[in-house]
């Protein structure tokens, strides 16, 4: 196939996936190799190229509207690359996919109470069967149910703030044309004090790249995102059951400032009769997913989504943007569950702890290469009875060592380290090396009172080696700092 020619990018096959026969889980491989990146042939379908109506082959969801080959239907979700076990996604060979980058943050830094991030125990309804005392990597499962395959993402605030992320280690392409992201998503969604998915494209491949949250603000330096945070008059409309949802906010990062749109901002012709009006809601819920293509242009972003349980082709607009003037056409997708403190009172039926199901992950474009990323494992200490530290605490006198097996290095042109940092007010100093060199200094530019950052730094080919590597981390100055989802990624 032409290195020019339009698919669909699927993030694992059938074979990879842990049937959840008998109510039985199954967890994420960690640092598995991923299937196939045309996805499963056949049955299945594969994305159809552009044309007149985007068309799409047997099995894939048709595009409306002519954007460019959409979804297919049947294609299996995405696996493996879990943090916390042994680092993921090592690899990739041409037509091959690895497993996606898996990140999670929370606003619980306390450097104070010796607590650097840490995330609290899930419980869930996962395949059928109902767990508790969930910790990194349990929280992403593989099951099967009358849906197909898909990947179960849980998450439990605990009170607090927190997001956890997952992207697939391959960019999307949208150069001169307007791109599609398809997924398929199922379960409730609750704005305000409660649970949403959301879709961020980033320029650079940033670990946990966004949220605005209290204790949580992770910009990358540029991106741009859906928010499906719901809007007053979607939420209620079921009796407080959370069964509708609604687009609450598109989103743009430019050089790490965040501005963006809301359903004031966002009127458009919804329902065909030449009137404009804010997006529309749609029905969500647990049993069935929704379809969802989202079509990107360095100009427009829109969304597109059928009802739980539809025919992918019977997709409608729910949102759209013109004038969003992006700096990047290739860039990184990353799937989303942000929570904001879901318990609290002024939700009625809304516990703290949810999971989204996912399948049909893709998107259409040039074929690009897979990058390889090499993870350092969460730290997985116990806090307390809260939950687990999965960040670790950066300091000038002890630096962290992390040892980063088997890097392949064949064909690789660029290399960057990625993390999530906090404390790294303007003028402080994160400092790295490896195989023992020379320290490398990344001095914060952050504006004032700002102190988070998803950061993707350049590292230089010549300070790795092909096979073992050793990673340091440290302060370049006295105050500690505390960094999440370790990465190197080549290219």
């Amino acid at each position: 196939m032409s290195k020019s020619a339009s698919r669909l990018v699927l993030l694992a096959s059938a074979v990879l996936l842990v049937s959840c026969a008998g109510s039985e889980t199954g967890a994420i491989p960690p640092g598995g190799t991923g299937g196939t990146a045309g996805g499963a042939a056949g049955t299945n379908g594969s994305a159809g190229t552009a044309g007149a109506g985007g068309a799409s082959s047997t099995g894939g969801a048709a595009s409306t509207g002519g954007a460019s080959g959409a979804a297919s239907a049947g294609g299996a979700p995405g696996a493996g690359g879990a943090r916390g076990g042994a680092g993921g996604g090592q690899g990739g060979a041409a037509g091959t996919a690895p497993p996606p980058a898996v990140t999670r943050i929370s606003n619980g830094v306390n450097p104070g109470q010796g607590q650097w991030m840490s995330y609290p125990f899930g419980n869930g309804l996962i395949c059928g069967k109902t767990v508790g005392g969930i910790v990194p990597p349990d929280d992403y499962k593989i099951c099967t149910d009358s849906n197909g395959p898909h990947l179960t993402q849980t998450a439990d605030d605990g009170g607090g703030n927190i997001v956890s992320s997952f992207r697939p280690r391959q960019p999307f392409d949208f150069t001169g044309r307007t791109g599609v992201i398809a997924f398929d998503l199922g379960g409730r969604q609750a704005g305000g004090h409660g649970f949403w998915p959301e879709i961020i494209i980033t320029s650079e491949p940033s670990p946990a790249p966004y949220q605005d949250l209290i204790g949580i603000f992770p910009f990358p330096r540029d991106a741009i995102g859906v928010e499906l945070a719901n809007q007053p008059g979607c939420e209620y409309r079921a009796g407080a059951t959370y069964t509708n949802n609604g687009v609450s906010a598109v989103k743009v990062i430019r050089n790490y400032v965040v501005s963006g749109w809301g359903p004031n901002d966002l009127h458009a012709d919804y329902d065909g009769t030449g009137k404009l009006s804010e997006p529309p809601c749609f029905p969500v819920n647990d049993a069935r997913m929704n379809h969802y293509e989202l079509r990107l242009s360095a100009s427009t972003v829109e969304l597109w989504v059928t009802d739980p349980g539809a025919d992918p082709k019977a997709l409608r607009l729910v949102a759209k943007k013109d004038g969003i003037n992006l700096g990047f056409t290739r860039g990184y997708v990353n799937f989303q569950q942000a929570h904001y403190n879901a318990g609290k009172d002024d939700h009625v039926n809304i516990p703290p702890t949810h999971t989204f199901n996912w399948a049909n992950i893709g998107f259409d474009g040039p074929v690009l290469p897979v990058e390889r990323g090499y993870d350092v494992p969460d730290a997985l200490v116990p806090f307390r009875d809260l939950g687990t530290s999965l960040g670790y605490r950066i300091t000038a006198s002890a630096p962290l060592a992390f040892p980063l097996a088997g890097m392949n290095l064949s064909d690789a042109t660029a290399a960057s380290l990625h993390l999530n940092i906090y404390g790294f007010y303007a003028g402080r100093i994160l400092q790295f090396r490896f195989n023992g060199g020379a320290w490398q200094d990344f001095v914060s530019d952050l504006p004032a009172n700002m102190e988070q950052r998803s950061l993707h730094i350049p590292v230089a080919m010549a300070l790795l080696r092909s096979g073992d590597n050793l990673l340091e981390i440290k302060a370049g100055g006295a105050n500690d700092m505390a960094g999440a989802n370790f990465d190197v990624t080549v290219r």
